[in-house]
């Protein structure tokens, strides 16, 4: 059987669950290769320098001398595209399905045939959000109120390219619902 692998991105602001329902999902479609955009950006930081490209150092929630840290963001990913677009032809050269996630995928923003599906999660609960963003897939990472807001911020700059390029939302905190609204949406699935 020649079935194409399946490519998906998982996108949304920090704190919106991205990294638990990739793995959730890796496991339901048994699909071995996840890859979270923070290391990709980790691999890049040991090739280039901190003065030449200051943005990509430090995460997506920390304002790192932007004004705007949604400029910052988005110059982030994307100098981080191509990494992630290469990542995706290995896989789909290689037959291998892949998962990939992180906030780094922004709507719109990776152009590549050979993605099978992107989604954009959220989460419209500040409780819960600042409950997720402090949770257990990240225990030792920081967050303060500024940085909060921050990740808000960019979550709300999500959703607006989310509805411009036509990426399907799904509210993070409805769990089991959210993974089962992934699955349908899956070609071939």
């Amino acid at each position: 059987m020649n079935k194409d692998p399946l490519i998906i991105l998982i996108g949304g602001a920090s704190g919106t669950g991205k990294s638990t329902l990739s793995k959730n999902l890796s496991e339901r479609l048994n699909i071995i290769h996840r890859l979270g955009t923070g290391f990709v950006r980790e691999i890049l930081r040991s090739q280039i320098n901190m003065q030449d490209n200051p943005y990509m150092f430090g995460f997506t929630f920390e304002p790192c001398g932007f004004k705007d840290p949604v400029e910052k963001f988005v110059k982030q990913s994307s100098y981080m595209k191509d990494a992630i677009s290469a990542c995706i032809d290995r896989a789909y050269d290689e037959g291998t399905s892949l998962i990939i996630e992180g906030a780094h995928i922004i709507p719109g923003l990776i152009q590549n045939k050979r993605i099978s599906l992107t989604v954009l999660l959220y989460n419209p609960y500040l409780d819960l959000h600042f409950k997720m963003i402090n949770g257990p897939t990240h225990f030792k990472r920081v967050i303060s109120d500024d940085n909060f807001a921050i990740s808000r911020k960019i979550q709300d700059w999500l959703l607006a390219e989310a509805e411009k390029y036509n990426v399907p939302v799904l509210q993070s905190s409805n769990g089991a619902k959210v993974l089962d609204e992934i699955v349908k949406l899956c070609p071939g699935y």
